[in-house]
């Protein structure tokens, strides 16, 4: 077996030199040579990546009913719908060899005829999920916080996500232009894989030629910010410093809206509330070591204390679309 792994390395290496050596000289192979380099990131965050690098939680072990609040804000958290990922990691059924199929053909396409599209790397939303997203619409309008409190549409800088967020959060406010969906790279997935890495860059939105099938390309700059995209997370981001970074913003002097509807990542989510319930409710939040479900819909309150110290209020925590 070791021998085998030995002779494929070296057989890759070949061909990546093969690859590198053409694209430079020869046009129809350029395509192929910026793939490569797509994937040499994607191996160095899966080898090197701190993401899961562990911090002290920042809420105190315990909430004592003489800690009063400072400020308090009320999150939304929006998973995303299924995205392509999903379908073919997440999902086996009697399609799943058609799906991995087609996972191997686009793939084998895009290397070579568009190296600025993927199925894997910042993976889209399936149709399965621009439905789930849009299916949505009316428990996330539902909550009603919008109607009584400012508030403020954030997503993180994945496609999957503002994806989700543009089609799912129209009722509030986004299709009219009232508010724009903010892009905020803290709020990027924390994990290895390649499906966490995004193919926005700094301050500017997908590149052109990633407009998706279900929506017009317009519908990015039309609908969304990207003052706080700083481009794809480094392999040594730690992904609880970038929660962090997150929640300070929210309670910064820079951010005054008390309601923000957050469309992210289930392993981001899941760190968030490790991190922010106190310890001696975790039995009570299920997400503390569960994912939520594709396009789950849970809002809850934040609370920043006299400490400094930040936590969820347990007993606001609520699952709008059991």
């Amino acid at each position: 077996m070791l021998g085998f792994l030995t002779t494929l390395g070296w057989f890759f290496l070949a061909f990546c030199v093969i690859i590198e050596i053409l694209g430079i000289f020869l046009p129809p192979f350029q395509m192929a040579r910026n793939r490569l380099h797509y994937w040499y990131s994607a191996l160095l965050l899966f080898v090197s990546t701190k993401d899961f690098k562990k911090r002290s939680p920042r809420a105190p072990s315990a909430l004592s009913p003489s800690d009063v609040p400072i400020r308090t804000i009320t999150y939304v958290f929006v998973r995303h719908g299924q995205s392509r990922w999903n379908s073919y990691f997440n999902a086996f059924d009697m399609w799943w060899p058609f799906r991995i199929l087609y996972l191997l053909i686009s793939e084998t396409y895009y290397f070579f005829m568009n190296d600025k599209e993927s199925t894997l790397i910042d993976s889209p939303l399936t149709e399965k999920g621009v439905t789930q997203a849009r299916a949505i619409m009316s428990v996330v309008a539902g909550v009603g916080l919008h109607k009584e409190k400012p508030y403020r549409l954030i997503t993180s800088n994945l496609r999957r996500a503002l994806e989700t967020a543009i089609l799912c959060c129209n009722q509030i406010g986004t299709s009219n232009g009232t508010k724009k969906v903010l892009i905020h790279s803290d709020l990027q997935e924390i994990s290895r894989n390649i499906d966490a890495l995004s193919l926005c860059v700094e301050g500017g939105d997908p590149p052109r030629e990633l407009a998706l099938t279900t929506m017009r390309y317009s519908l990015y700059s039309r609908s969304a910010d990207y003052s706080k995209n700083l481009g794809n997370k480094t392999a040594s981001s730690v992904g609880s410093d970038r929660i962090d970074n997150f929640v300070d913003w929210t309670f910064s002097s820079a951010q005054t809206d008390p309601v923000l509807y957050i469309i992210g990542h289930s392993g981001w989510m899941r760190t968030f509330f490790k991190r922010y319930v106190p310890e001696a409710n975790h039995n009570e939040i299920p997400w503390v070591s569960k994912k939520l479900k594709n396009c789950a819909v849970v809002s809850f309150d934040v609370a920043k204390y006299k400490s400094g110290q930040v936590a969820v209020i347990p007993a606001t925590v609520k699952l709008h679309n059991p």
